[in-house]
């Protein structure tokens, strides 16, 4: 009679965790590095940085001609840390430093439809800086920038994991 009821407990059980179950999945890490460098900021038909400008007229770089990617700017110093955390740069100059990424993406979809992302991202080899002022564009404090890094400087290297949560209107647009 307990092992009956045992299973009967973890029966029930598991059909009350089942559909916890059912609205999660995970997928590559590919799809999050996929959309990295994606970002653009329109410009202006003179070409300046717009936030309701037209992405057909060009988009903005913040260091051109190499793509756009996120720093991190301490926001009571105003310097800024740059890292190469997908691979773009070392992309774009053909893969000299062996970035590699790995990880995953663990997708949870919520009752409204909308899903969570929560990704955990593995970066190796990344070009890594520091400098003044926003996104890694004023006085190089640490290591070397992409234009320095392009015309032959040695870059530092660096290795980090992160985890960030995004949050998507559906699972089809994250």
């Amino acid at each position: 009679m307990p092992v009956q009821i045992c299973g009967l407990l973890c029966f029930l059980g598991l059909a009350l965790l089942a559909p916890l179950f059912a609205n999660a999945a995970q997928r590559p890490i590919s799809d999050f590095l996929s959309t990295q460098g994606t970002y653009c900021l329109g410009t202006d038909a003179d070409g300046n940085a717009v936030c309701n400008g037209n992405p057909n007229n060009g988009c903005f770089h913040y260091i051109p001609p190499f793509p756009n990617y996120i720093d991190w700017t301490d926001p009571s110093t105003g310097n800024s840390v740059t890292f190469d955390y997908a691979g773009l740069f070392n992309s774009y100059l053909g893969n000299p430093f062996g970035t590699t990424m790995s990880g995953s993406v663990n997708e949870v979809i919520q009752k409204d439809g909308s899903v969570i992302d929560y990704i955990t991202l593995n970066t190796v080899n990344a070009v890594t800086w520091a400098s003044e002022g926003l996104s890694g564009t004023g006085t190089v404090l640490f290591g070397a920038n992409e234009p320095q890094v392009a015309a032959g400087a040695t870059p530092a290297l660096g290795s980090s994991t992160q985890q960030p949560e995004r949050l998507c209107r559906t699972s089809s647009r994250c």
